[in-house]
């Protein structure tokens, strides 16, 4: 059955524009237009669009006005809707106030971008309609992502969520940990081994591994002949323990006890880095009263998870460059529903400033790399960055043709 698109925009070249390109990208759209709020709003409530296309400046009320009555009525509060501005700055303040605003589009915007939006939008509403549904029937209590996470009982050696990245994405599971201000073990099955993250009140304290070779790949740290006398041993007790070699050493007066938190932090970052582009893991989170005493003993500074995860993701290497399918680099990233709103609080490098600064919904990724003058390798691993923080989407040539 088509999809009913609600178009709402006082302007009758626009409202022209919008139906004949989504004729043209697709034949499975009836387009309807409303003049105003009012007209739109009486055509929401009749025909009960799949998604709504809505100008943020109309002659009656305003965009957010109109997500509000739309919300306010059973009937309506859950149909999509896509702010369509020239103005980001009410677009993004908007998008943060009505959880029916699931994307935004700047004016201009050309027919393929906006029926690429239209395609993403109907496909992602319906994954969530499906989600919440088997949610519905689920007699588990869930956090306050349980719609994303899978949740087992307490009872369960107090596991308090478990999923799969090939569902669940790992940055929404690290800020779910952070809304419940959880305090326990995150655990990572990739392979060789899996990756432990200890996290109180919400925080990352210490990442670690009982595969000591994986903990120590890469390590800039210089052992000195006395401390690799001991190595073997120490890193046996890794082993069986999880506790940093580092740690260890310490306890044998063979490294001084003040260095042994920096240098776990940044081991635990380079061993973080390793889970984004270890393509889909599975996952756990097991709740713990008390952590362990090396865990205190070497937790690095209290960082949001927003914050730890752009620390760790710089972290990573070439892997970036095959860990998306990249096309041709015509696609354009574009930011997601919250992605705006967050990307103010991350202290982001200068490169990164440079580069989300390019971000405006038309420029591509070859278009941005070309303005900044860089390597099109830094700007996929930057870009790969702001995929896996979910700050951006990037929609490559391919779905901008209208071919999924």
């Amino acid at each position: 059955m088509p999809s009913k698109i609600l178009a709402i925009d006082d302007s009758l070249t626009l409202r022209k524009f919008i139906a004949n390109s989504l004729a043209k990208n697709a034949s499975d759209y009836v387009v309807i237009t409303a003049k105003d709020g009012a007209e739109g709003m009486s055509l929401a409530l009749g025909e009960k669009p799949e998604l709504i296309l809505l100008d943020y400046i109309l002659p009656d009320f305003k965009g957010d006005e109109v997500c509000r009555r739309l919300l306010e009525d059973a009937s309506t509060a859950n149909i999509p809707v896509v702010l369509m501005s020239s103005n980001s700055a009410e677009i993004k303040r908007a998008e943060s106030e009505y959880r029916n605003i699931c994307k935004s589009i700047a004016k201009p915007f050309t027919p393929e971008l906006l029926s690429a939006t239209v395609k993403y939008v109907l496909r992602e509403h319906g994954i969530k309609n499906q989600e919440n549904g088997a949610a519905a029937s689920n007699t588990s209590q869930a956090t306050s992502r349980g719609a994303q996470l899978a949740v087992a009982s307490s009872s369960l050696e107090r596991v308090i969520f478990s999923g799969s990245t090939a569902y669940f994405s790992l940055s929404a599971a690290l800020r779910g940990i952070e809304d419940e201000v959880l305090t326990g073990i995150l655990t990572l099955d990739i392979k060789p081994s899996p990756i432990v993250a200890y996290i109180r009140q919400g925080h990352v304290l210490l990442v670690t591994s009982r595969d000591a070779k994986l903990y120590l790949a890469n390590t800039t740290f210089a052992f000195d002949d006395s401390q690799t006398g001991l190595l073997d041993a120490v890193m046996q007790l890794q082993g069986e323990t999880g506790t940093p070699v580092f740690d260890l050493l310490a306890k044998r007066s063979m490294l001084e006890p003040e260095l042994v938190p920096e240098i776990c932090f940044e081991h635990s970052i380079r061993l973080f880095s390793r889970v984004w582009t270890a393509g889909q893991i599975a996952f756990s989170f097991t709740a713990l009263t008390d952590l362990p005493e090396f865990v205190l003993a070497d937790a690095g500074p209290p960082l949001t998870m927003d914050e730890w995860s752009i620390e760790s993701l710089r972290f990573v290497g070439e892997e970036a460059l095959t860990a998306h399918a990249w096309g041709d680099f015509t696609g354009i990233p574009v930011y997601t529903r919250r992605g705006y709103e967050r990307i103010q609080h991350i202290p982001l490098n200068d490169d990164e400033i440079a580069f989300v600064s390019q971000v405006n919904g038309t420029n591509t990724l070859s278009e941005i790399v070309q303005l900044l003058n860089i390597p099109i390798e830094a700007g996929q691993q930057i870009l790969f960055s702001m995929l896996c923080l979910e700050i951006f989407d990037y929609w490559p040539a391919a779905a901008l043709r209208g071919q999924v």
